[in-house]
């Protein structure tokens, strides 16, 4: 499907930061999304999660959701297909 995702201004920002393709840093999205990097991975990642939760809700209908990257500590956009 390739109609226009309709987003909130912050699953926007994460899913700008994530529609390349590529796994994205969990620092880069925290930044991304609430303009700040914390101490500590985990308390970032549990941040995101209900944003990646959202967002995946938004995508199904376009067949795409955000998953945990290969690499540790990343995220990306994957198709569902």
């Amino acid at each position: 499907m390739s109609s226009k995702i309709e987003l909130p201004a912050s699953l926007q920002k994460l899913y700008d930061a994530v529609k390349g393709g590529k796994p994205v840093t969990i620092d880069a999205l925290h930044d991304t999304v609430f303009g700040e990097t914390l101490d500590v991975r985990r308390d970032m990642q549990q941040r995101l999660g209900s944003y990646v939760t959202k967002l995946n809700r938004r995508l199904k209908k376009h067949d795409k959701a955000v998953k945990p990257g290969d690499l540790k500590g990343t995220y990306v956009l994957t198709s569902t297909r």
